[in-house]
């Protein structure tokens, strides 16, 4: 993700000093190394109105696992040695390790029920956070990885039937997303695709677009890190009795989630006067676009991968808006960072108005990577930002150029 210690938005945020993270997930072992300060914290921030509040109950390590990891990602400390069997073995620190967190327990056995997240996020937003997861004896067993039955539990079945070890085999759809589990027995995991490409490739589990209820407007925002995530857990996978320095790696979208908030209080911390909006622009503005040879990312199939007020509709569209005068408005026409275009008969023409923060005196060339089947007009070429602060509009117009893109999904970047 670019992230240094010592250099970069890290230095620049002074890793997300003074920021509040909420985590609405599960339970988290506050004992782990991760959560240790050293005295390098101060209080949390004022205007945090939350307190300390303990359930005691039946939380077994199963349940606060999760929590621990994805907390960790995002703000855990600096721990030393983090390893897993002899997998990693460095330093594991979240992504804004000297932000606060602010813990919500909505999730337990049987998943997060829609009413408990609800009243943690209630919860948070009276807190005052700042930022819101056979007989097979003897035998090598072949397996399809598939549900119902999860990757371990089949390792833990094969294993009190007997077996040896087991091997894993994608399906075709999961292709070379694999997962650095802990099993009961020996075993390995196989993709269906040899040569797959240059890192990063988009997890076969990630969640994906478009969205069903808005498809004019490209989901997902951004993609993160998800696949064999190392961070802090609660308990040793390794019997170790000795060390409280625990870690585990587990795939999901809620490790990826985690990243990306760390991501956001990195810049709130930076820019205290940002709006939600303009971090995630920012984000997404600035995300990775290419592999490491250069060539977009690409997915595991190897494609390429409430009640409004006048100014709050004007801030989403990036101009002045009388909702009386206006019975509808196309999501295209929002001003946000990426386009999701659905092709009529004629081209379509859109404006993105941008603001520069960065410094005086910048200057921004366009170039274009354009999709199949589709011609992209930008005008002006180039755009120019003389101060601080000020705006500068651009227009792109859309042409379809085949028929094949009437029925497919292709995708582009400027």
């Amino acid at each position: 993700m670019g992230l240094n210690q010592n250099t970069g938005l890290r230095k620049n945020s002074s890793y997300g000093k003074g920021v509040i993270i909420g985590m609405v997930d599960m339970g988290v072992e506050l004992s782990h190394p991760s959560f240790a300060d050293g005295g390098m914290l101060p209080p949390p921030p004022v205007k945090w109105k939350g307190k300390c509040q303990f359930l005691i109950g039946e939380l077994s390590p199963l349940t606060i696992g999760h929590g621990t990891h994805t907390a960790s990602t995002a703000a855990g400390n600096f721990v030393g040695g983090a390893g897993l069997f002899g997998n990693a073995g460095r330093n594991a620190a979240g992504i804004a390790p000297l932000a606060h967190l602010s813990i919500y327990q909505a999730c337990g056995f049987d998943g997060c029920p829609n009413s408990a997240v609800a009243a943690a996020i209630d919860a948070a937003i009276d807190d005052g956070f700042g930022q819101l997861d056979v007989d097979v004896r003897g035998k090598i067993v072949v397996c399809d990885n598939g549900t119902p039955t999860t990757r371990i539990a089949k390792g833990v079945g094969i294993k009190n039937a007997g077996g040896a070890a087991m091997i894993l085999v994608n399906t075709e759809t999961q292709r070379d997303t694999t997962s650095d589990d802990v099993h009961a027995l020996r075993a390995m995991q196989i993709g269906t695709l040899i040569g797959g490409g240059p890192a990063p490739v988009l997890a076969a589990f990630s969640s994906r677009g478009p969205s069903t209820a808005t498809p004019g407007i490209l989901k997902p925002d951004i993609i993160g890190p998800g696949d064999n995530i190392l961070a802090a857990w609660p308990f040793s996978l390794e019997n170790k009795t000795d060390t409280k320095s625990t870690f585990n790696i587990i795939s999901g979208t809620s490790m990826s989630c985690p990243h990306l908030s760390g991501v956001a209080a990195l810049l709130k911390s930076m820019h205290p006067d940002w709006s939600i909006a303009a971090i995630k622009s920012g984000i997404m503005t600035t995300a990775y676009q290419v592999n490491l040879k250069g060539n977009p990312i690409k997915n595991e199939q190897l494609q390429p991968a409430t009640v409004y007020t006048n100014q709050h509709v004007g801030i989403i569209l990036g101009c002045k808006v009388d909702c009386a005068k206006e019975k509808s408005i196309l999501e295209a026409q929002l001003n946000y960072p990426s386009f999701s275009i659905i092709f009529g008969s004629t081209p379509q023409n859109y404006t993105r108005t941008l603001t520069n923060v960065g410094k005086d005196n910048l200057s921004y060339d366009v170039e274009i990577v354009l999709p199949d089947g589709v011609n992209v007009k930008v005008e002006p070429n180039k755009l120019v930002f003389p101060k601080l602060g000020d705006k500068s509009s651009y227009n792109m117009t859309f042409t379809r150029t085949t028929k094949g893109a009437m029925n497919s999904t292709p995708q582009g970047f400027s």
